[in-house]
């Protein structure tokens, strides 16, 4: 539970952070389409590993279209790439309910 609190807040804080810090329409638009299809993507995800992989990939993209794209402020490129980041990890750290599945497994 506390992994879709996490991710929902990242998200919304990306969605508020693209009309509070001045950026292009390509980094405007790639922060919004990631972070619904983030968002949507966590709500499946609790124990399921694979889903979890996609918001990292998704992540790992919004981070480098941070630092890549042209004409966005460095407030904008700092909020998206720590955003990308953190969401990057929170998709590779596995959640508690994941380890216990693990434990009673072997």
């Amino acid at each position: 539970m506390r992994f879709m609190a996490l991710i929902v807040t990242l998200c919304s804080w990306l969605m508020i952070s693209t009309f509070a810090f001045p950026q292009s329409g390509e980094s405007f638009l790639m922060a919004w389409i990631v972070s619904l299809l983030v968002s949507g993507i966590s709500i499946a995800s609790p124990g399921r590993m694979s889903l979890r992989l996609i918001i990292s990939g998704l992540a790992f993209i919004l981070f480098w279209a941070a630092i890549l794209l042209p004409d966005v402020s460095m407030q904008a490129r700092v909020s998206n790439g720590l955003v990308g980041a953190l969401l990057f990890v929170l998709g590779i750290v596995p959640s508690p309910l994941r380890r216990e599945d693990a434990k009673s497994g072997a």
